[in-house]
């Protein structure tokens, strides 16, 4: 458990926080860990974070007929992989339906690690 000091993001402060994301389906998962910088806190963090790792899925492919953003790639027990799209051009929504964990794992102040 971390000491969560919300007083970091108070009165202008901003704080760097990293936050640990688990997307799933069915029995696939992928866990990333991304960092998020601010003054935000809760809710907020855990939206930015989703945010940061839609926009490092910049590359854009062809999947059948659609032009979609780089697909994520979610793992089983036994190594096998599924690759998913956001092929109803969803954005950030698609990332957020397929949230099935999300913990702030640290915080700290602005230009410390």
């Amino acid at each position: 458990m971390i000491y969560y000091d919300q007083n970091l993001c108070f009165s202008g402060k901003m704080a760097i926080q990293e936050v640990k994301l688990t997307f799933g389906l069915w029995e696939y998962r992928k866990e990333v860990i991304t960092t998020v910088g601010g003054n935000c806190l809760g809710l907020n963090v855990i939206r930015a974070a989703v945010e940061n790792v839609y926009d490092n899925l910049n590359e854009t492919k062809t999947k059948g007929k659609y032009r979609v953003m780089g697909g994520i790639i979610l793992e089983d027990n036994n190594g096998n992989s599924l690759e998913t799209f956001d092929i109803e051009n969803e954005g950030c929504q698609w990332l957020e339906n397929m949230l099935i964990s999300a913990e702030i794992i640290s915080i700290n102040p602005s230009g410390s690690k």
